[in-house]
């Protein structure tokens, strides 16, 4: 679907995703992060992940269905790279993951 060699590893809540972060040898190159997240929100985690030492340099793309100015505002303040709207379709988020991968998106932070 998305192709290139691309490896995608997710997790449904905080905890699973600090664990399978810290835990892992390999660190992404990009993490996904969706704002309204059950038990602990987006914003949290990526206060958290900005504490981590192994995690603070890595670029966390903010989706929501939610997004404004002044939350963007805030999640950059905070260490987002960037805040995009939630895409309504799944292939509008894999057109999104490509231009992350090929580096058209990143070039742009």
């Amino acid at each position: 679907m998305i192709g290139g060699g691309i490896h995608f590893n997710y997790a449904h809540t905080f905890e699973e995703a600090v664990l399978k972060l810290t835990d892992s040898i390999i660190l992404p190159d990009v993490i996904l992060l969706d704002l309204n997240m059950p038990k602990v929100g987006g914003r949290d985690v990526l206060v958290q992940l900005r504490k981590d030492v192994r995690l603070n340099t890595i670029p966390v793309i903010i989706f929501s269905t939610t997004i404004d100015s002044p939350s963007s505002s805030e999640l950059l303040k905070l260490g987002a790279a960037y805040c995009l709207p939630k895409p309504q379709k799944f292939t509008m988020l894999c057109d999104i993951i490509r231009d992350i991968t090929s580096g058209r998106l990143l070039a742009e932070l």
